[in-house]
Parts: structure tokens; sequence; C-alpha cells
């Protein structure tokens, strides 16, 4: 039978495992207790706080925050649930959910409070990102059934102007034939973006280099790059493992990306290319960051998706970044962007890796 002291330590070591931050304050606000979780949030060690009150220790306060929750807890001694959101120095928002529990010896008498603090920034992304795949297919097959249905009497209706352009010598007629024979072949263009995006494809993937894949899609924009006087810098580190992707279609994504980061800039800038292993997810992967210094994404536009026929181009039909999107879902990947506080825009592209090894890798080198 295990000595009190052995499930002390025990309790000790459980604790300080889970990746939640924990705190034990007391009824009268003393920190009894925070596990290793909260000794790095709070960037205090348990000894040092132990004994103090949490206000004073933690907030800098001599009183309790005015709508502290502990407070509340210990004054009516019910459980209390709710979700706030931090924003780190870098300018990118991290959200919570905390639960305070009231805390009773063995006669019920309320001895303090347990505090449990969850950082869900990545599953409330991931949570959206579902939603917005739900959305996408519905929306995918509307644009099915409208694209068959406008696109037939499109067609006939482009093939008379055409032959109308041929036959007239009015240079006035031509002028407007030609005009509207340019807006079908727009629509028709949208409409081959929504079929593009209703047509869900496995991915054909092959072992690939995601620097060649980079280097490829540099290439088609490189010249109107350096016409607009940005400068293009690809940070890869040597040890990337290779993806095993649609070599493809995750050329395209990078291509439409770097081409909306080119348009940002019409006056000059910096693309950045970067890229780096990491687990996201409880997976492995391979993070693509680009990077821009044009004037970033308004606010209805950040986050873990790209809404379909959102758009801040006066010509652009919205459907390139959703296209985007699908295609990164498609291999299991997220695809988010994000404003940058010195300015400028930020998307991600995490695509996994389904290897124990690589796994092992990514935790030990974050570890």
């Amino acid at each position: 039978m295990q000595s009190s002291e052995q499930i002390r330590s025990l309790l000790q070591g459980t604790i300080d495992a889970i990746e939640d931050s924990i705190k034990i304050v007391s009824t009268q606000y003393e920190i009894l207790f925070i596990n290793r979780a909260a000794e790095k949030s709070v960037g205090k060690t348990c000894d040092t706080v132990t004994g103090q009150r949490c206000f004073d220790k933690l907030r800098g306060r001599i009183e309790p925050c005015p709508h502290c929750v502990l407070k509340q807890v210990i004054e009516d001694g019910h459980s209390q649930e709710f979700q706030f959101t931090v924003v780190d120095p870098d300018g990118r928002n991290h959200n919570f959910e905390q639960m305070v529990y009231p805390l009773r010896n063995d006669k019920e008498v309320m001895v303090g409070v347990v505090e449990v603090t969850r950082d869900v920034t990545e599953r409330r992304a991931f949570e959206r990102h579902l939603l917005h795949n739900e959305k996408l297919t519905a929306l995918g097959k509307l644009a099915v059934s409208v694209a068959h249905e406008i696109r037939n009497p499109l067609t006939g209706v482009r093939l008379g102007i055409d032959s109308l352009l041929e036959e007239t010598e009015v240079q006035l007629q031509k002028e407007a034939l030609t005009a509207i024979s340019e807006d079908i072949r727009r629509l028709d263009r949208t409409l081959n973006e929504l079929l593009d995006l209703a047509r869900r494809k496995e991915p054909k993937r092959e072992e690939t280099n995601l620097a060649d894949l980079i280097d490829r899609a540099i290439f088609l924009v490189r010249k109107s790059a350096s016409r607009q006087k940005i400068e293009i810098k690809m940070t890869l580190p040597p040890d990337l493992p290779k993806l095993n992707v649609d070599s493809d279609a995750v050329r395209q994504v990078l291509l439409n990306l770097f081409i909306n980061s080119i348009q940002a800039m019409p006056e000059g800038g910096l693309l950045q290319i970067g890229g780096a292993k990491l687990a996201y997810q409880q997976r492995a992967g391979v993070l693509i960051s680009v990077r821009d210094t044009g004037p970033g994404f308004p606010p209805e536009a950040c986050g873990p998706t790209f809404d379909m026929f959102f758009t801040t181009k006066p010509s652009g039909t919205g459907v390139g970044l959703a296209i985007s999107s699908r295609i990164i879902s498609d291999h299991g990947g997220l695809l988010w962007g994000e404003n940058l506080r010195e300015g400028g825009a930020l998307v991600n592209i995490f695509l996994p890796i389904e290897t124990d090894e690589i796994l092992h890798e990514v935790e030990h080198s974050a570890g």
C-alpha cells in the first residue's frame, strides 16, 4: 500500500502533467497551489506565489479585481464558466475557457476555489474550419446547379455576339458588341471558378520538395513583382521533410497567394515566404507562411477561413481564396489569414504529415 507521501507525490505529478492551467486559491484569495502550466502562464513558480494573495501577486492590485469570478464563486458557492480573449504581443488573439469550482472539505465547508483555464484557440479554429467546409459543400452544390442552368444559354449568347461582330462594319456597334462579349467571357470565367470550387477531387499525392514547389510558383510571378519593385525572399530550414501532396494543386494555392500579395503592394514592398516544422491539432506537419507589407486584411476577412465571394478587389469574384482553402482542406490541412502588428498580411498554410517519426521529432524539438 502506498504511503500518504507517495499518493501526494502522484497527485502532484498528475496535476502537473495536465496542460490546462490550474490554480487553487483559498477563500481569503491566498494562492495554495499552481501547476506547471499555470507557472508558465504567469511566469512565476508555485513556491514564489504560495501564500500570496492572487490579486496582489498576479495582478498587482490591492484588492480583488472588480469582475473577479473567484470572488463570485467564493461568495455564492456556485461554480462558474466563462470565456475570454487575450491579445499577445504580436497582436494575435488567443481564446480561453475558464472554469471555477468551489473546493469543500469533508464537512462540506468551502475552503477555497479551483480555477482551470484552457487555451481553446486551436479548437475554435478547427471548429470554424469544419463549419466553413460545410458551407463550401452546400454552396458548391448550389453552384453546380446554377452554373449548368446558365452556361448553355450564355454560350448561345456569346456565339451570337461573336457572329454579329464578324458581320458588322459599324465601328460603334463593334465597340459595343466587343464590350458585351468581354462581359460574357468574364461571366463564363466566374462559372468555371464556381465549378472548380464544387468539384472536390481526391488529391493526386506525390512526394514533393517544398522548396522546389515554392520556386516554381515564384518563377511565375517574379516579373510582375520586379515591375512593381517588390522584393521576394524565401527562407526555409534545410531539414524540412518532403510533403506527400498534389503538387499542382498546392502550387495553385501558392501562386494565388503570391498574386494577391503582389496586387496588395502596387507601390512596392516585400513578399516573404517561410516554412517550419510544427505540431498542430496533435498532428505533425509543415507550416508555410506568406507575408507581405501591404495594407493587410479587413477585420472581417481575418481568421481560419476565407468566405466565398469576399474580396477587396474591385474586379475580383472572391472565389480564389475559398478554392485555395478547399484545396488545403482536401489535404487535411488548414489555411488562415491574419494581420501583423507591424503592418501587412500573413497567410498560413498547415499541411499535415502522417508519420509517427516526424511527430516525435517535432514534439521533441518543441519541448
